[in-house]
């Protein structure tokens, strides 16, 4: 299933509980998996800008997502998680700029 699409408006993240997404490029190669415990969608919340990727399910999923306004209410409390939210999206931006 196709959880978000390239180009999407984001409106929320989405945390992995249990179960497997793939980065996918234009052509449905994939570019990485994402397993229990790992987060997408960040970017999209923290710079307001459409999504940079698209996700699909490779497996039975279970997952919690996050909204946009809880989220800036949870780093405007948090100022130490909004540096580890930018640092996590700048990687991720560094790592899509090196994948053809």
């Amino acid at each position: 299933e196709v959880l978000m699409r390239k180009g999407d408006m984001g409106r929320e993240m989405y945390v992995v509980v249990r179960g497997s997404v793939e980065i996918v490029d234009d052509h449905g190669q994939v570019l990485k998996t994402l397993k229990d415990g790992d987060v997408f969608g960040e970017i999209a919340l923290l710079e307001d800008v459409p999504r940079i990727a698209t996700i699909v399910t490779r497996t039975p999923c279970l997952m919690l997502t996050l909204g946009r306004q809880p989220f800036e209410q949870i780093l405007a409390a948090t100022p130490d998680l909004r540096i580890v939210f930018e640092q996590m999206a700048a990687a991720r931006r560094r790592e899509a700029e090196l994948i053809p």
